[in-house]
């Protein structure tokens, strides 16, 4: 039998006893800053990787068990999403060693990067190597070394973020625009590509919604004028004149409320650049957090302005102004529920509604929409403070009651005379005599068909006189109401339309103008000026019909 060679039975051996000792499931970790790591280091993800895998496959006690990269998350803090899918498998027993390419990987701050290195890993049983550091947690242990390499990680990053800082304050005091999105209005130019250049196209839109404010139209009314004018939003507009190139995100070409006050509320439209509305500053240990507007960078006249220094802060005094009435409206409740004459009260000149409106503290004033909207050159502005308004109806109203009132007792007074007393027994005469011939009619009618059935009479016959007894049925019918009417006018219990009479007495005692009344009374409001206003009350001709009425019988008294 042949001898085996005893190199082959060795090598047998070393294999074997690797993999019996191949018990470490290893997590391949590596992370990529969103900074400026890429172009200092000129490293990558995919080389990170590929240094650990070779480390591991050359050591006898590990095997990869998945990867897991973190690409542009800041190794800062550990909100990241491969790092934390990590932990849990962690937890979850999966894996028992992490390997990373140095400790700056695993992260930059001292403190939370110690706290896994001394506390986290070794609670959950996991082994810890970082490859180019030369550290094995199952080695070295935790030592002072390991600690004072993070102390160095975390200085440099913070090193970094200083240096950012500095040089970004450096370029804005040189009026260079370095964020992503582009003022609307403006687009990138000059020599080094970072000045705001006006874009005459967009700046115009943008100088149309200032006037426009200015004139009173309101944010929301911009708008709306603007979408039914098929003007683009800010950022579908960037879209279409190329400076937004490939997005895929769905965005929308119209208008809306916030869109309207971002452009009424940017201070890059008065020439100054505005920066440091959210900060964040490692060396300084600040998370990023929105400032209070006291503490922005705002540096004046760094580009040519679209809308004049005055006009900005005029526009913003009246924003804040707005701001304050809306605050103390809304301790009040809705204005809407103030408007006493919604859908009644209408321009005299456009013909459109009359909106209510924030006016001065808890004051209210109603305007013309059109001028609200679009300004003088559509409207003009007929407003007049609701408090006015209202008294100026109430008193209407309660003229109105009255006069209906007073006639109504005067024509009581003159029924109750003697001769309004014939009038109303000659009417009832004259009734009585038509009912009496109405059901004579009526009578023949049924004897005609009678007559029809038993052929008295042809067919020919019947259609003509059934036609006229008929004629004669309506015309006394029609005289029986009439005269009807006639009489009611001199009844000693004179009586008006009954929803008429209904709404006076529900109201007559009121001594202040409410929702219910304004519902019942008003048909239309035009407001010409404060002093000149026409209301129009439902029952206005039925006033005057009875004030004729008693016109009438005064004059046939008289005469």
């Amino acid at each position: 039998m042949a001898r085996k060679s005893r190199k082959v039975i060795v090598e047998t051996v070393e294999s074997q006893k690797k993999k019996s000792t191949a018990f470490y499931k290893a997590a391949v970790y590596a992370r990529l800053s969103n900074e400026t790591e890429r172009n200092v280091e000129r490293k990558t993800i995919e080389a990170q990787l590929q240094l650990i895998k070779d480390y591991i496959s050359e050591s006898d006690d590990m095997e990869v068990y998945d990867e897991y990269a973190d690409l542009s998350y800041t190794g800062t803090n550990f909100n990241r999403p491969a790092f934390e899918r990590m932990i849990e498998d962690a937890k979850a027993g999966k894996i028992n060693c992490i390997v990373v390419k140095d400790l700056s990987r695993l992260g930059r701050n001292y403190i939370d990067t110690a706290e896994y290195i001394e506390r986290v890993f070794p609670f959950l049983g996991v082994r810890f190597i970082a490859v180019t550091d030369g550290f094995d947690s199952l080695v070295n242990g935790v030592d002072m070394i390991a600690q004072l390499k993070n102390v160095i990680n975390e200085q440099y990053a913070k090193d970094i973020s200083r240096k950012i800082i500095t040089a970004n304050k450096a370029n804005w005091e040189k009026g260079k625009y370095l964020a992503g999105t582009i003022p609307y209005g403006y687009v990138k130019g000059g020599l080094d590509g970072h000045q705001l250049i006006i874009d005459e196209t967009s700046a115009e839109i943008v100088r149309r919604i200032f006037r426009m404010y200015l004139d009173g139209t309101t944010v929301s009314k911009i708008a709306t004028k603007l979408n039914e004018e098929a003007v683009a939003s800010p950022q579908y507009y960037r879209i279409q004149s190329g400076q937004i190139k490939n997005s895929k995100k769905e965005v929308s070409s119209k208008w809306n409320f916030c869109s309207v006050k971002r452009v009424l509320e940017n201070q890059y439209y008065a020439g100054d650049s505005v920066h440091g509305k959210d900060r964040k500053s490692l060396f300084e240990g600040i998370e990023r957090h929105t400032v209070s507007k006291d503490e922005w960078i705002i540096i004046e006249d760094t580009h040519e302005a679209i809308i004049e220094k005055e006009t900005f802060y005029q526009v913003q005094s009246m924003m804040e102004n707005h701001r304050k009435d809306f605050m103390d409206n809304r301790k009040v409740g809705s204005i809407t529920r103030f408007n006493l004459f919604k859908g009644k009260i209408k321009c005299p000149d456009c013909g459109k509604y009359m909106v209510l409106v924030p006016s001065y503290k808890d004051k209210f004033k109603y305007v013309c929409s059109s001028y609200s909207r679009f300004g003088i050159d559509v409207c003009g502005n007929h407003a007049i403070e609701k408090s006015d308004l209202d008294d100026k109806v109430f008193t209407v109203i309660k003229s109105h009651m009255k006069s209906c009132l007073d006639t109504v007792a005067v024509l009581k007074e003159l029924n109750a005379r003697k001769d309004g007393m014939d009038m109303y027994q000659m009417y009832s005469r004259e009734i009585s005599k038509c009912r009496k011939e109405l059901n004579a009619m009526i009578q023949k009618k049924a004897e005609l068909f009678e007559d029809y059935r038993e052929g008295l009479i042809n067919e020919e016959e019947y259609v003509t006189l059934s036609g006229k007894y008929g004629q004669t049925e309506d015309s006394l019918r029609q005289s029986i109401d009439a005269m009807g009417e006639h009489q009611a006018r001199y009844a000693k219990e004179f009586k008006i339309d009954a929803d008429w009479e209904k709404v006076i007495e529900e109201f007559i005692s009121k001594r202040k103008l409410t929702k219910s009344m304004a519902d019942a009374f008003v048909e239309q409001i035009l407001v010409y000026d404060k002093e000149n206003i026409k209301v129009t009350l439902i029952y206005d001709d039925m006033l005057l019909d009875l004030q004729m009425l008693l016109e009438e019988r005064r004059q046939k008294n008289n005469g």
